[in-house]
């Protein structure tokens, strides 16, 4: 037990970074426009799901992003699973990293309605128990981490509730419910705020997307 113990403390949550918040505000400027652009419509013609849907946002972001921050889809991880998305800077600066779903979650064996939150699969949970959060450095964890939900149907108020609701079914506090920052008919901006299994901080900044 003090091994396993010594070995959490390990892990070191680093400080807000003020590039990543420069990020968090330009992306939060430039995605609502992601899926009435032609990447996304191209991208999705024939398929419309999560890889899709990931594929088409790195090739929309290359072209409208500005050029200051690199989003690269299915980049290697410390633990054995890729994340859906690494931001970098130049010279391959690892600054955040973003995990993606759909709402709903498809029908298929494995998996459920709740994998944004929690579950196999779940997208905050695996950020929560330090499965994902790191730069390169594999006990540096990052502070700030972005979500996209891709929303295929529903009103974004109901899928809100909805996590607040698996959230609490995951037995987790009141206090890492997902609160509303901004919403529009096409895009819903929330955040959440975390504590990690080893006791460090975690925010998530959640981008949900009209598709």
């Amino acid at each position: 037990m003090g091994s396993k113990n010594q070995g959490i403390k390990q892990f070191q949550v680093l400080p807000a970074n003020k590039v990543a918040s420069q990020f968090l505000q330009l992306f939060t400027q430039i995605f609502p426009s992601f899926p009435k652009s032609k990447e996304f419509a191209n991208a999705t013609k024939y398929s419309q799901n999560e890889r899709n849907y990931s594929d088409a946002l790195a090739k929309f972001w290359s072209f409208h992003g500005g050029g200051q921050f690199i989003l690269t889809p299915e980049s290697p991880n410390p633990s054995s699973r890729a994340v859906d998305f690494d931001v970098s800077i130049w010279g391959g600066v690892r600054i955040m990293t973003i995990e993606a779903k759909v709402f709903p979650i498809p029908t298929a064996p494995g998996r459920n309605e709740w994998e944004y939150v929690h579950g196999t699969g779940g997208g905050m949970e695996r950020y929560r128990d330090e499965h994902h959060g790191f730069d390169y450095n594999p006990k540096h964890l990052f502070l700030d981490i972005a979500m996209i939900g891709y929303v295929k149907s529903g009103e974004f108020s109901s899928w809100h509730l909805k996590v607040n609701k698996w959230i609490t079914n995951a037995n987790w506090p009141t206090s890492e419910h997902i609160k509303e920052i901004s919403c529009t008919k096409v895009f819903a901006q929330y955040k959440s705020d975390h504590i990690r299994k080893s006791g460090g901080p975690l925010v998530l900044h959640h981008f949900w997307v009209l598709i």
